[in-house]
């Protein structure tokens, strides 16, 4: 129950630190993690530096992947790992190019991440890698939403819809996005 509050709240502060940026550089969006107990005296536990549109909680609500904010003028967007209850924050992955997406599979075993090409960067596509960090690898040379089967079987695709296949590594388009 106490960590359900505690990510409870730390959404709600997302919400309110991106809405607060509003357009203001000077302000990064962040993320905090608070424990909140049924008194209602607070204690924070972490903040992170996020782009608020690209995190996601560890289904045990233990762990949060996150691409931090970006900084102009930077080329990277490493994948960052942190434990909800700690300031420390490590890479989880790196390409070497921005990544646009994290999502943790439903059964926490790993991630899957989606990064983006260009002018400097040669490695898009999906990828996923372990929580620990170990197991990284490329799995598609083009990208895909992150949204996963309740299983953790598969990730769906949008446009057009599709379906890759954890097990065969295989896409099934299924219809028109």
């Amino acid at each position: 129950m106490r960590l359900a509050l505690s990510a409870l709240l730390a959404l709600v502060c997302v919400a309110a630190a991106a809405a607060d940026a509003g357009g203001d550089s000077a302000r990064a969006p962040s993320l905090t993690f608070k424990e909140v107990t049924l008194d209602g005296k607070r204690r924070v536990l972490s903040v992170h530096a996020i782009d608020p549109y690209t995190y996601s909680l560890s289904p045990n609500h233990k762990q949060l992947a996150f691409i931090p904010q970006q900084c102009v003028g930077c080329r990277d967007a490493p994948v960052l790992v942190a434990d909800v209850g700690s300031p420390d924050e490590s890479v989880l992955a790196d390409t070497g190019c921005p990544f646009l997406g994290v999502s943790w599979a439903p059964n926490g075993r790993q991630l899957a991440l989606d990064t983006s090409g260009g002018a400097y960067c040669y490695w898009a596509g999906l990828w996923f890698v372990n929580p620990d960090g170990s197991g990284f690898r490329q799995v598609l040379e083009r990208g895909a939403p992150l949204v996963w089967s309740p299983d953790s079987r598969f990730l769906a695709d949008s446009h057009p819809i599709s379906v890759f296949s954890l097990e065969t590594h295989e896409v099934s388009v299924v219809g028109q996005g």
